[in-house]
């Protein structure tokens, strides 16, 4: 029974994902994480869900729940360990986050360089 409302809430997440209802989509996935705090497709909706709603910081947090949670249940070659880091790629890029530096882009914070 608690599996078939997380695939029910699961479903109206992305349900509402794909109608561009992003609130509401937050909602449903919110719901699943009720039944299942670590269901790493509904972490990957809510943080995709706080993408869109422009809260980045906090879809990143839940972005990252769900690619350890995926490379715990599934491995680390899974589907949807794939489908996920493009998603937090993208709140890197956003939160200007990229490559390994810990520096924002565009500025050399090297130790000893001249601004």
């Amino acid at each position: 029974m608690t599996e078939s409302r997380l695939k029910q809430a699961y479903a109206e997440g992305r349900r509402a994902l794909g109608q561009g209802d992003s609130a509401r989509a937050l909602a449903a996935f919110g719901q699943a994480l009720a039944i299942d705090p670590e269901d790493p497709l509904s972490l990957q909706g809510a943080g995709i869900a706080l993408m869109r709603l422009g809260r980045v910081r906090d879809a990143e947090a839940l972005l990252r729940r769900a690619l350890d949670a995926a490379k715990r249940l599934y491995g680390s070659q899974h589907p949807t360990v794939a489908a996920i880091e493009p998603h937090l790629a993208e709140s890197a890029r956003k939160l200007d986050r990229t490559g390994d530096t810990p520096f924002p882009r565009g500025r050399d914070e090297t130790p000893g360089a001249r601004a």
